[in-house]
């Protein structure tokens, strides 16, 4: 089996070293250099650090100098995601009341994405990983209720849950035939909330129906920025 070492970590505070387990479909332990046993590492002094640890795929082993500290790869290195969904057509809407209604899409904004599952079918995103994501929302809104000021709340949702995750009030100016809101939040993805289905959600909570309601532009996307965790 073939493991590569690759310097990394802070340099002058440490020799920091890692292997990626790379042999797929198995699980197994290393083998120190000149070693018959798989238990035996040997660290960047040379000095053999005994590790009984069995290493499934994309394991990582990092040396801090004493002993070897294996992890699991998601755990250590969080990757970056990106993703979401769009409408790209003029549908017209229910009347917005006190029902909560999804706010429909019909295409995946990124052609590829990342650690995001892109499920327009159901409107609304699956997060891979857990962590802070930044959400961008953009919806645009054209009615022919002109005649009184009403709020309406934007909902973010766990269709699998059925809970409300956030949620943010928009107010809609009298003489207004229309709403147009952008925002950019950053909210937390628990371990519970894997895979779960989200969607963006509006509801009316002050003021009269809004009727003949066109949705005329909207996105829901969200990126992860990657980072490294090194042990202390």
């Amino acid at each position: 089996m073939a493991f590569q070492p690759t310097r990394a970590g802070p340099k002058g505070i440490r020799e920091l070293y890692h292997w990626v387990w790379g042999q797929l479909n198995e699980v197994g332990k290393l083998l120190g250099s000149g070693e018959s046993t798989p238990h035996l590492l040997y660290g960047p002094n040379q000095t053999d650090v005994d590790t009984t640890d069995t290493l499934d795929l994309g394991d990582v082993l990092m040396f801090d100098g004493t002993v070897w500290v294996p992890f699991d790869a998601l755990d250590t290195f969080v990757s970056a995601g990106y993703g979401g969904v769009i409408q790209t057509g003029n549908p017209i809407l229910p009347d917005i009341d006190g029902t909560p209604q999804i706010l429909p899409a019909n295409a995946g904004v990124a052609t590829t994405p990342r650690a995001v599952v892109q499920d327009f079918a159901n409107d609304g995103l699956h997060f891979g990983f857990t962590g802070i994501w930044t959400l961008h929302i953009s919806i645009a809104i054209a009615h022919d209720n002109v005649n009184a000021a009403r709020t309406v709340e934007l909902q973010l949702y766990n269709a699998t849950e059925a809970s409300i995750l956030t949620s943010s009030p928009v107010f809609i100016a009298r003489n207004q035939d229309g709403l147009n809101f952008s925002t950019t939040i950053m909210v937390e993805i628990p371990v519970a909330g894997l895979n779960d289905l989200y969607v963006l959600r509006v509801v009316s909570i002050f003021g009269a129906d809004i009727q003949d309601v066109v949705l005329t532009n909207y996105q829901f996307s969200a990126n992860l920025v990657s980072q490294l965790l090194v042990i202390p």
